[in-house]
């Protein structure tokens, strides 16, 4: 089969960026010719404010991020930046569009390019469209009727559709009327722990020692979790994220503005010994690398993805909000991964299949 991926702008988020490898990956591997559409945001015109929000210097942030793009996500399209440019797609030999995954259906995050995420640039009638654990962000829906009616049109044109989180389930059953809608783990799940160690090869950061910490929000709260984590389990911490956010006032300070390697990254994953996060990547890969860990729920950026995992493998428990909800009975608690992993394996081989017959029915 020639299938095509949609997937949000490859932009800095290596999670992001690690679900379209695995799923671009695992497709490959089953022997499909895979295309990546290269979906950029709207084409703006410039302004001094493009300037001093770091757009102008986006290539020098990604550096790294963008060497991985290069080297392990091909082929891919030019890069797309209007829904017009995206007509392209219907006339080439593409048998499936897949849109999918992470929060590909969250509008706020692409309100004003939300049709093509339900496949709306989608004409010819003999290319199949289909989702794969893609995500609405949240458990509620609070757009304008219009909009509402908009999405359930596009919907009904889907030959399959999966996502990501039990609410989208109902979601898709309550507001959109659709009914045959699976649950699937995020793509990152579908491949093995030796799958990441092979991007990253045998190299061990001789800092990566102790307590990993991914913090995608930093603020005081998260910091005294991570001092008591800590100073409980006599480990230092180190990061994987970049050190300072760009911001004008940092502009000659830029080289501490360079996102790590993905590499880099999940290295730090496979060489720590716990894990601290507020990331649901960050969580997904605790998981795949065997790795005690605590999640420090994220608000702003969406917790259901994070309960929905985590029920998944009765781990609920492990996601925190506030300071005063960290206990040493916690921190010390001995994950059975074993258990986890024979959940997990089950979950995968229903993502999997669903996936493979999706394609092919």
């Amino acid at each position: 089969m020639n299938i095509a991926i949609l997937t949000l702008p490859l932009h800095k988020n290596i999670g992001g960026i690690l679900q379209l490898y695995a799923l671009h990956g695992y497709l490959k591997n089953k022997g499909h010719e895979v295309l990546v559409i290269n979906r950029g945001f709207n084409k703006m015109k410039f302004s001094p404010g493009g300037f001093l929000n770091g757009a102008v210097f986006q290539p020098i942030i990604a550096y790294n991020i963008n060497n991985f793009i290069k080297k392990h996500i091909k082929p891919l399209t030019k890069k797309i930046e209007s829904t017009e440019e995206l007509d392209c797609i219907n006339r080439l030999d593409i048998d499936v569009v897949i849109v999918g995954s992470d929060q590909v259906w969250r509008l706020d995050y692409v309100i004003d390019m939300y049709k093509d995420y339900f496949l709306g640039f989608v004409s010819n009638k003999n290319i199949k469209k289909i989702s794969y654990a893609a995500s609405f962000g949240n458990d509620e829906w609070n757009f304008p009727a219009s909009i509402t009616n908009n999405v359930k049109e596009l919907l009904q044109d889907f030959s399959a559709i999966s996502v990501r989180e039990k609410s989208g389930v109902s979601m898709c059953n309550d507001i959109f009327g659709i009914n045959n809608v699976t649950h699937v783990l995020d793509p990152t799940l579908l491949l093995d722990k030796k799958d990441y160690i092979n991007i990253i090869g045998s190299n061990k950061n001789k800092n990566h020692n102790g307590i990993l910490t991914y913090f995608l929000d930093v603020n005081e709260q998260k910091n005294a979790i991570l001092n008591y984590v800590s100073a409980e389990l006599n480990l230092p911490a180190f990061s994987v994220n970049v050190e300072k956010s760009f911001t004008i006032k940092n502009l000659f300070k830029i080289h501490k503005c360079i996102y790590p390697s993905v590499e880099e990254w999940i290295s730090g994953f496979n060489d720590c010994e716990y894990i601290i996060t507020d990331s649901f990547h960050g969580v997904v890969f605790s998981l795949i690398f065997e790795k005690p860990f605590i999640a420090i729920g994220n608000e702003k950026r969406g917790i259901d993805r994070f309960i929905s995992l985590l029920n998944m493998i009765d781990m609920r428990h492990r996601l925190i909000f506030r300071f005063d909800q960290i206990t040493k009975e916690l921190i010390h608690e001995k994950i059975n991964f074993d258990v986890i992993n024979k959940e997990l394996f089950n979950f995968r081989e229903v993502s999997k299949q669903y996936l493979l017959s999706s394609i092919k029915n």
